[in-house]
């Protein structure tokens, strides 16, 4: 009985060790894919569109609102590996203490082993198929994507209709401003993998950086690769608010992290404000929120 017991015990624990391993993957991207500094009111969505029938051009994800403020991002991820952790150390304590492992070998043991690297690889083939590859297309002599997958949120408001119900100012230059924000959206992901904290304050407020850095520090001497497949951004809002100006822009795309099989989609809003008060002031990353699908 006790044999058939620590049997049944270390395909738990293989299992619990395989969810908290794939906790540890699933971010890796700036900001860790939660939400991260200030979070805002949420722009309401349209209702989504049918696909568009042009041969040839891309369709990118339709960006919409962000998630209310203060919503947990991404839950399931934040807690699963704690809870792992917790898991597999009661039942070692209890498999320990109770005399579980009364009579066995080293052989069993090797055994254990091999049943949590079998429910790691499951882990990892159930996440592999979750998502589908995505189609691609040449352009200009280099692959793209064919299409972005669909944003949760449906489409946003055109750029025109939030000039004009006031959510843009009529002389915002925003294709100069969305052109910036999709550079440094890639260049932070480059910043974020050679935890380079330097170029991180350049472009983060205090909060916004000590959480990246807090980040990057229990990440440890873990090398990473994150490639931006695509990237798409849309501006959402731009209100000034006391001696600060605050952009909102959507990012919808698709990442690859570590080489992967398959790229991951994004879709997440970044908040950023500029000093009205400062001369020559720049625009620091004041929040990163996660659009999350809505309720049924």
């Amino acid at each position: 009985m006790n044999r058939l017991m620590s049997w049944v015990v270390a395909g738990f624990i293989g299992l619990s060790l395989a969810a908290a391993s794939f906790d540890v993957e699933a971010k890796k991207r700036f900001g860790g894919g939660s939400n991260v500094g200030n979070q805002r009111e949420a722009i309401q969505p349209g209702k989504p569109s049918a696909p568009s029938q042009a041969q040839g051009q891309p369709t990118p994800g339709s960006p919409a609102a962000a998630a209310a403020a203060g919503t947990a991002g991404r839950s399931m991820p934040g807690w699963m590996g704690p809870v792992a952790g917790l898991v597999a150390g009661g039942l070692l304590g209890a498999m320990f203490f109770g005399g579980a492992f009364n009579g066995l070998n080293f052989g069993d043991f090797f055994m254990f082993a091999a049943l949590a690297a079998i429910g790691f690889m499951v882990f990892r083939m159930i996440r592999a198929r979750a998502q589908p590859p995505a189609s691609y297309r040449m352009s200009n002599g280099q692959m793209a994507p064919a299409s972005l997958p669909p944003s949760a949120g449906g489409p946003a408001m055109p750029v025109s209709q939030a000039v004009a119900d006031g959510r843009i100012p009529a002389d915002f230059d925003v294709q100069g401003f969305v052109k910036h924000a999709k550079t440094s959206f890639i260049r932070l992901q480059a910043a974020n993998d050679a935890k380079d904290l330097g170029d991180v304050r350049d472009y983060t407020t205090p909060q916004v950086y000590a959480a990246i850095a807090m980040q990057m520090q229990e990440r440890g001497d873990a090398a990473q690769r994150t490639e931006v497949v695509s990237i798409d951004a849309q501006l959402m809002s731009v209100v000034t608010e006391g001696d600060k100006m605050i952009a909102s822009v959507r990012f919808t795309g698709l990442i690859r992290e570590d080489d992967a099989m398959n790229p991951e989609p994004v879709d997440e809003v970044w908040h950023v404000e500029k000093a009205l008060n400062e001369r020559n002031s720049s625009w620091l990353i004041a929040g990163i929120q996660q659009v999350e699908e809505p309720a049924v």
